[in-house]
């Protein structure tokens, strides 16, 4: 049976917030995600209890491109909410949805929505499982990393980081944001754009590479 890759993941941090606006908020985030990917994507992004979605993807590293397009997009909107992911490699026993991820059941299912649902006081924010691979606590190390570094970053600043995250010109920037360019190279030195750019390339790189490997 072949291998599925499905990626999940939920709002957190929005319980003070009113609910028709988190939810409008949350399915531009899935929609746009959805129309930036859909060659990555093989049974849509599903919004599917009111603050969950769920998809197949085609890789390994279309989890993390999926993960990643939504934390830009949610950074760029400065939304004052989070969401936590869920990733799993494994068996679906049912066909593949590809008009909704409604409807699939399977181990791969089941293992990611335990990954997502966890309630212990250390859940992690990037839950990603490779796949019965060696490299998982590599993974695992690069993903806390990253989540050590966004919990530097304040709601005020989410504006500025996504656009220092898409590594638009510094003039450019700094006219966006009413800042002189000095100030926008301080900034991204005290937000650590740069490790965090690596840190995601080295993510990437790591999935696509038990792809490949996977691939012979």
């Amino acid at each position: 049976m072949a291998e599925r890759f499905v990626v999940m993941g939920d709002v957190t941090g929005s319980s003070k917030l009113p609910g028709d606006v988190v939810m409008r908020a949350f399915r531009e985030l899935i929609v746009r995600c959805q129309d930036d990917l859909a060659d990555r994507i093989l049974s849509p992004l599903t919004i599917t209890l009111g603050d969950e979605f769920q998809g197949i993807v085609a890789d390994r590293r279309g989890l993390f491109e999926v993960i990643f397009n939504i934390e830009d997009a949610r950074l760029a909107a400065g939304l004052p909410f989070d969401l936590h992911y869920a990733g799993e490699v494994g068996a679906i026993d049912t066909p593949l949805n590809r008009k909704s991820a409604h409807g699939m059941l399977g181990p791969a299912l089941t293992a990611a929505r335990k990954r997502l649902t966890d309630k212990s006081p250390n859940r992690k924010k990037y839950a990603v499982s490779l796949g019965r691979s060696r490299l998982q606590p590599v993974l695992d190390g690069l993903l806390a990393a990253l989540e050590g570094l966004e919990s530097r970053w304040r709601q005020k600043d989410f504006e500025l980081v996504a656009d220092l995250l898409a590594e638009r010109p510094v003039k450019m920037i700094a006219a966006a944001h009413s800042r002189d360019t000095t100030s926008v190279y301080r900034r991204r030195q005290s937000l650590r754009i740069t490790d965090y750019l690596g840190l995601r390339a080295a993510v990437l790189a790591l999935a696509g590479y038990i792809d490949l490997v996977d691939m012979q």
